[in-house]
């Protein structure tokens, strides 16, 4: 029933356009429902700037989240001119009638000034709300999902 639904979408996507997509909210459409159905019309997700927050001021890390659509795009961070390496990453899919629509990339850094992440050789805008949290990812306490989507989990 699944893969029957997967086909008749794909076949349905083809004669719906981008703009139709990006731009219809007719019936108050979730912005996950919106990014899938990109993903699975186009190969890739919609060009975002990249999210920014939570803080972690007692271990010094700032998440940063991005999303994507097939392969992982090469990544370069770098902080006050310096090129950082994540302290904590993962790849979260995101799945809709058993596969992957597309995914959430989820990367802690070392906080400091003039923060620049370049995605597959192309720097990317970021924004967000820095907010403080209690504790670092391998703690598990205090990091939220705030603004988590529904009814897409992994």
């Amino acid at each position: 029933m699944k893969r029957t639904f997967v086909e008749n979408l794909a076949a349905i996507l083809e004669y719906v356009s981008v703009e139709a997509i990006e731009e219809f909210d007719a019936s108050g459409m979730q912005r996950w429902i919106r990014v899938s159905l990109m993903a699975r019309k186009t190969g890739t997700v919609p060009r975002e700037p990249v999210l920014v927050g939570p803080r972690d001021p007692a271990r010094g890390l700032v998440r940063v989240r991005y999303e994507f659509a097939g392969a992982r795009p090469s990544e370069r961070f770098t902080v006050a001119g310096r090129e950082v390496e994540p302290v904590h990453a993962k790849d979260r899919a995101l799945v809709h009638f058993d596969t992957v629509s597309y995914t959430e990339r989820i990367v802690w850094l070392p906080e400091g000034r003039d923060l620049a992440v370049t995605l597959d050789g192309a720097e990317r805008d970021h924004q967000g709300s820095v907010v403080h949290v209690e504790a670092a990812p391998e703690a598990g306490g205090g990091i939220g999902r705030e603004g988590e989507r529904e009814g897409h989990a992994a």
